[in-house]
């Protein structure tokens, strides 16, 4: 028998901008192809949680990734706002699991994450 994927949320960050508290997170199982990322929002970070409309706001983005998610928010050099994630291999096996980074935003439409930005990090010698 195979194994049965469950729906998991697990990678938590959290993050205050300009008072909004946002808790951002992957869900499905890690080993789904439908594994991705979504959000909500609190006034405290204590909750009341409210999940985002928008969810999964990155999800099998239009380059072909699958199992996107379990990432960190970060700021580059110039302050920009990044999301560090992995995907799956390809769509036949998913180890070893690739780095990749998406850029992001906070603003009137919530927390939302450029598809069209997915870069792959290079090794700096």
């Amino acid at each position: 028998m195979g194994k049965k994927l469950g729906k998991v949320t697990e990678g938590p960050s959290l993050v205050k901008k300009d008072g909004i508290y946002y808790l951002i997170y992957s869900a499905n199982i890690f080993e789904s192809q439908d594994y991705g990322v979504g959000y909500a929002t609190s006034a405290s970070p204590m909750g009341d949680w409210i999940k985002s409309d928008n969810n999964p706001i990155f999800y099998k983005p239009d380059n072909g990734l699958i199992g996107t998610g379990h990432g960190a928010l970060f700021a580059d050099k110039e302050g920009n706002e990044k999301y560090v994630f992995h995907a799956h291999f390809d769509s036949e096996k998913i180890q070893p699991r690739l780095m990749y980074i998406i850029d992001v935003e906070f603003g009137k439409k919530g927390l939302t994450m450029d598809q069209h930005s997915i870069i792959t990090p290079v090794e700096v010698e």
